[in-house]
């Protein structure tokens, strides 16, 4: 008595089953993305200080920057560095990016934001009569307020050290 081959049959369950298997995952997969979109998103807003300042102008190239991978950027127009701040603070204000100076804010001060680091130094010159850039003692207490009121440069201490000969 002939007994029947059954591995065809196995072959056969057993392709089905990895079928099965693979389909289930890949609908596994395209459910995560479709419920939790962990993709970024697609839509941002940025505070770019007021109207024609540098950081608007460095707002309107990431813009367009931006747009190549079919990101939109909205730029919106705040008094200055410390408005952005502000808003970018507060979760109900739609601002998930901003370019502030450094020295605005702080770890302690704003725990949940975080930087991507710098994008530029800001140099600063500083011009005298008489001795008092001479000596760095002159410089211990010397505080710096440049630019309107609301503006970074304005409301940020500038604490430096200057390697003078």
């Amino acid at each position: 008595m002939a007994v029947p081959n059954r591995e065809p049959r196995r072959q056969k369950s057993l392709v089905m089953v990895l079928t099965a298997v693979v389909a289930l995952t890949a609908l596994a997969i395209w459910l995560a993305f479709a419920i939790l979109r962990p993709t970024p998103p697609h839509s941002v807003a940025m505070a770019i200080g007021p109207e024609g300042s540098f950081n608007a102008e460095l707002g309107k190239r990431y813009r367009e920057f931006l747009a190549r991978d079919g990101i939109e950027l909205s730029l919106i127009a705040t008094a200055g560095a410390v408005e952005s701040v502000a808003r970018l603070q507060d979760p109900k204000s739609g601002i998930s990016i901003v370019i502030i100076p450094g020295g605005m804010t702080n770890r302690q001060d704003s725990p949940s934001l975080v930087s991507l680091g710098t994008l530029f130094y800001e140099p600063l010159w500083l011009f005298s009569r008489g001795d008092l850039l001479e000596k760095r003692k002159n410089l211990e207490d010397l505080r710096i307020a440049v630019g309107p009121e609301g503006s970074g440069a304005a409301s940020c201490p500038l604490n430096f050290l200057l390697a003078l000969e």
